[in-house]
């Protein structure tokens, strides 16, 4: 089979780049050649079987650009005559839509005045008509109901796939060496309680400041860390981030490679967001052995068991909820701990990359009747 995706913007730091990165070895190793349609493209080398085909762009308003690429993206699937076509959210017609983004919803819960561009506007009110797509997924139930919430999609025209994770890069087997290591890196105790957070962008819908606030007042005689992954000039960004560094409280690190790394080590990972249609690094945080606090407003929180696996925050907006729960994770006992730990990679290993194209190839096949 021929499969082609179509994304304007494809890189190992985004979502979509990451799942594209995951599952295109897998479908090359089985025999299925690859297309990938973008206009940015930086996944690196790509497998034998799989190409990246460059679509030009007008560099105008958000409309006239989401316009030329969804157009000139289809022209050049034409020309390649792909089993199927399945776009990321960035074309008005494909055999396959996959729904990672839900703007409307977004710019409803995050409290900062945002809005969808008018491209994603143009976009949106064109892919859900009747026959634009044979087969719409969502990344979560989240993303289905907001689909019909917010855009009139009835959640029966919406099949929902899970991302998946790589079980063996991410595993907690050197979970006592990294904290070592930590402890002489960063002259803290071994006892040291560390939360993390990844935010590879868009810290105000992730609610940094938010979970900044609540790390700010946490008095515990237990010693804790929060890790950031993250681009160091939040500091700037945020007062009370630089404040939190300069205590030797906050660290931020970089972005990319090394997450496995650092996941290991934690002890809590915690998703505070307004609103996020998934949250892959929730994932591979359990995958990593690190139970997590997840954001009720994340398509994540459908895969955490509450006090199994981690927990849920029921309201974001509330840094005394947030702040809550690190307590409680501070208090926690070792033996819960541990079992926590071990359910929470026992959940991940029910969504690997190795599933999703199972479903994937499934509904392909089913699109191309």
């Amino acid at each position: 089979m021929h499969i082609a995706y179509a994304v304007r913007r494809v890189s190992p730091l985004t979502g979509v780049g990451r799942v594209l990165g995951s599952i295109i070895p897998l479908l090359t190793a089985q025999g299925h050649e690859v297309t990938i349609l973008s206009h940015r493209g930086g996944m690196g080398r790509l497998p034998e079987g799989a190409r990246l085909v460059s679509v030009p762009m007008l560099p105008w308003p958000s409309w006239v650009r989401a316009f030329s690429f969804d157009v000139w993206s289809r022209r050049k699937a034409c020309r390649l005559a792909p089993d199927i076509l399945h776009g990321q959210g960035d074309l008005t017609r494909q055999d396959v839509l996959t729904v990672n983004n839900c703007d409307r919803a977004a710019a409803y819960y995050v409290p900062d005045g945002r809005k969808p561009s008018s491209g994603t506007a143009f976009i949106r009110s064109r892919q859900f008509r009747p026959g634009a797509a044979k087969r719409i997924l969502a990344v979560s139930r989240l993303v289905s109901e907001d689909l019909e919430s917010f855009y009139g999609v009835s959640s029966p025209r919406v099949e929902v796939v899970y991302p998946g994770v790589d079980l063996h890069r991410f595993s907690s087997e050197k979970r006592d060496s990294v904290r070592l290591e930590w402890a002489r890196q960063w002259g803290l105790p071994q006892e040291t309680f560390y939360f993390i957070s990844v935010l590879s962008g868009d810290p105000s819908k992730r609610n940094l400041n938010g979970l900044l606030t609540a790390f700010a007042g946490l008095h515990h005689s237990r010693p804790h860390q929060l890790l950031v992954m993250g681009p160091a000039s939040l500091a700037s960004q945020y007062p009370l981030a630089g404040s939190l560094e300069r205590a030797g409280k906050l660290r931020f690190l970089p972005v990319g490679s090394g997450v496995e790394h650092y996941l290991a080590g934690a002890d809590l990972y915690l998703l505070c967001a307004h609103y996020e249609e998934f949250g892959l690094p929730v994932l591979e945080a359990m995958a990593s052995g690190c139970p997590a606090l997840t954001s009720s407003r994340s398509g994540a929180a459908e895969i955490v068991h509450p006090n199994e696996d981690g927990w849920h925050l029921e309201n974001p907006a509330s840094t005394d909820e947030i702040r809550f729960w690190m307590e409680r994770a501070l208090e926690t006992s070792m033996s819960d701990c541990n079992r926590m730990r071990a359910r929470a990679r026992q959940t991940a290993q029910s969504y690997s990359w190795g599933r999703m194209v199972e479903n994937l190839l499934r509904i392909y096949r089913e699109a191309a009747i």
